[in-house]
């Protein structure tokens, strides 16, 4: 995508999920520990989108490619229960109006269940 680009054009893409230890998970055990041990992933998305774009001098803003699920910018509570997308943290963090959702994910919500785009701009 940023091939033969200048420096200044290219896409800053911000590599924001954990990575999965997928190699070393041999076992159905071993697998279902793993996720019930995995950090919170929306929470730790915002984090990494936080501290990549609070420590660049760069003011292009970056890109976040995700699950449809993780771009959502609300809060959903069932009963007891709560669930904070990273669109919601980033929301908190930064602004509604500085953590922008695709124009097809505002429009086409409902439908979509591939993955889809939130973009954040220069703090």
């Amino acid at each position: 995508m940023n091939r033969g680009l200048a420096e200044n054009e290219k896409i800053k893409v911000v590599l924001a999920d954990i990575q999965r230890p997928f190699d070393s998970l041999k076992t159905k055990d071993e697998v279902n520990n793993w996720i019930k041990n995995v950090p919170n992933r929306d929470r730790q998305m915002a984090d990494i989108i936080e501290q990549r774009m609070k420590s660049s001098t760069d003011c292009r803003g970056g890109l976040f490619i995700v699950g449809l699920g993780h771009a959502i910018k609300a809060k959903i509570t069932f009963g007891q229960n709560s669930i904070v997308f990273a669109g919601a943290h980033l929301k908190e963090r930064f602004s509604d109006r500085k953590v922008l959702q695709s124009e097809r994910f505002s429009r086409r919500r409902e439908s979509l269940n591939s993955s889809q785009m939130a973009e954040f701009s220069c703090m």
